[in-house]
């Protein structure tokens, strides 16, 4: 069965596709979609896992975005733990990326209005 895509102008081949579908959770699946589907749970970070990124990833792209650096704000291994557990107990990293982007969009605004060197 050739099916035409209509946006891009080109037949696609159903029987060579493989359709993928990513969902944080299955309730809200319709029924008879979830029966035709192969379900592959796969698990997220640990709490290990997500201070690692954090510190090497996260941390960089926001110190960035915001134009602080490490003399204006130090987000400790135990702070950060205590963000990980406390506030961000989803399996990914989506939401620790915003809590961090938060905590450097206050101290931004207390360097800016108040004159302040920093939060320790």
């Amino acid at each position: 069965m050739v099916f035409m895509d209509h946006y891009l102008d080109v037949p696609i081949d159903l029987p060579k596709v493989l359709f993928l579908c990513t969902a944080n959770v299955l309730d809200t699946i319709p029924d008879p979609l979830r029966d035709r589907m192969e379900i592959i749970n796969i698990s997220g970070y640990v709490a290990e896992e997500k201070l690692a990124i954090a510190e090497k990833y996260l941390i960089p792209q926001v110190e960035e975005l915001t134009g602080l650096n490490k003399s204006h704000i130090n987000l400790s291994a135990g702070g950060l733990n205590t963000l990980i557990k406390s506030y961000c107990r989803e399996s990914g990293v989506r939401s620790l990326r915003k809590q961090i982007e938060k905590i450097y969009r206050k101290v931004a605004f207390k360097v800016v209005n108040d004159k302040e060197d920093g939060i320790k």
